[in-house]
């Protein structure tokens, strides 16, 4: 893939970041040659982004649409439950889980 450099705003914070693909390990899946971007700047964030939902048309394949259509997850689906700072928390990936909200 060419690189790609994009600008995006999420709420009051803006990234300006670049797209590269690569393979992406999470556990002990692997999303191959899945399209990520990385940020070069940013502004109002103090936490990093892992865009994993819901693709709008138009727009690339994020990391959970790669999984699923190599078929390394049984589904479009994931289920996170963030907890607090102090606390791990849990991805379950290919999956929907009521315990994570």
């Amino acid at each position: 893939m060419q690189e790609k450099i994009f600008n995006n705003t999420y709420g009051t914070g803006s990234v300006l970041a670049t797209y590269f693909t690569d393979d992406i390990r999470i556990g002990s899946v692997v999303a191959n040659d899945a399209l990520f971007g990385v940020a070069g700047a940013s502004s109002n964030f103090e936490a990093g982004i892992f865009g994993i939902g819901a693709r709008p048309k138009g727009y690339p394949p994020t990391v959970i649409d790669t999984l699923a259509s190599q078929g390394k997850i049984g589904s479009f689906a994931y289920s996170m439950d963030i907890k607090s700072v102090n606390e791990t928390g849990t991805l379950l990936l290919g999956l929907h889980s009521r315990l994570c909200y």
